[in-house]
């Protein structure tokens, strides 16, 4: 097998599935949303999920303390406002108001969700480890909630080999996009299982 860098290897590493992250800065009565590829389902009984973000992001300081957090889930129709959420610093932008999203209340944190995302998903911190340049969070997952009205291809983080996908932004070597194909097969799908109450 041939030896790679790693950042010759990311691109055999594609897709990763891409989420906000909604954090409250202790500093003041605000939120930061930061984008993220480095997120895992770590447990099934209890639900939870672990998320990485590196230590030059000025989210990192905000994970260190965050007890609660909100996970987004964003669609086809964000691809431009969720890479600014990745590319923008929360030490110099609101982000809410940068992107126009609408906070969402959530009922189980004090965190608000995106009204505009495909699903929020409330996060309880229960343990964080820093993991070389990186912090992880360790979240139980305390509800999940979906935008019935906004049901579309979810965002990916792709390439450089955008085969069989739909390249809907790009940024340096930064790109989202969806796969390819089969949009209304898609709606369809969800369509019919939320009438046969398969969902």
């Amino acid at each position: 097998m041939k030896k790679l860098k790693r950042k010759i290897f990311r691109e055999f590493y594609q897709p990763s599935k891409v989420l906000l992250g909604v954090l409250p800065d202790p500093d003041g009565d605000s939120f930061n949303i930061i984008t993220l590829c480095f997120t895992t389902t770590c447990s099934y009984k209890p639900a939870m999920l672990a998320i990485s973000i590196e230590d030059r992001n000025y989210s990192y300081k905000l994970a260190v303390v965050a007890s609660e957090m909100v996970l987004a889930v964003p669609g086809e129709s964000l691809a431009e406002e969720t890479m600014s959420c990745g590319f923008f610093s929360g030490r110099d932008v609101d982000k809410f108001s940068q992107c126009g999203f609408t906070k969402e209340v959530m009922p189980n944190v004090s965190i608000p969700g995106i009204c505009e995302a495909i699903a929020n998903i409330e996060i309880k911190i229960v343990n964080r480890v820093v993991t070389g340049d990186h912090i992880t969070l360790f979240g139980e997952v305390v509800g999940y909630h979906l935008n019935e009205s906004n049901i579309e291809r979810n965002l990916l983080a792709i390439g450089p080999n955008i085969l069989g996908y739909e390249l809907l932004v790009k940024k340096g070597m930064h790109r989202l996009g969806v796969i390819a194909g089969g949009k209304k097969n898609y709606s369809d799908f969800f369509d019919n299982s939320f009438i046969n109450g398969d969902v």
